[in-house]
């Protein structure tokens, strides 16, 4: 059986997942995890591998989810890319942590090297919110270089 670029990514992170993975009709594979959290590997438009988690099905208006959101961006600013990106979904209220590989061949020990602490991050989120608390993101600002302009070359 002829295995498709994607298809031979899957089989090559079964062993971390501890099942078979296949592609699905829309070329996408989800896990569940035994947390609850579920995964979804898949190539976007432009063929990059995307690596989501689903935090919250349903992040209604209210003053929590404007909490949420907030924690969710200070760590979207504080901390690289590579260690994972949360994004919101106005039109379907739904609270994401995502992983982008850029490469267009990306080779299976990257993904495994990340894929680690990127889990770990979304299942602490994921635990906090589903007993409905939050985050609070702390950063140690005295790590940001001062002589560092702002926004359009603005200070603090």
């Amino acid at each position: 059986m002829l295995t498709s670029p994607f298809g031979a990514i899957l089989k090559d992170l079964e062993p971390f997942f501890g099942c078979s993975l296949e592609p699905d009709q829309n070329n996408a594979c989800l896990i569940r995890l035994k947390s609850g959290l579920k995964i979804q590997i898949e190539l976007n438009r432009h063929g990059h591998l995307v690596i989501a988690a689903l935090l919250v099905d349903n992040l209604a208006a209210s003053r929590y989810r404007e909490r949420v959101l907030r924690e969710s961006l200070k760590s979207n600013r504080f901390f690289a890319p590579s260690h994972g990106i949360f994004g919101y979904s106005k039109k379907t209220n739904q609270f994401i942590f995502f992983l982008s590989f850029d490469e267009p061949n990306i080779l299976p020990e990257k993904i495994l090297t990340t894929l680690p602490s990127f889990i770990k991050k979304a299942e602490l989120w994921f635990d906090t919110l589903k007993r409905g608390e939050i985050i609070t993101v702390q950063h140690d600002e005295s790590l940001e270089s001062t002589s560092h302009a702002g926004f359009f070359g603005l200070t603090r």
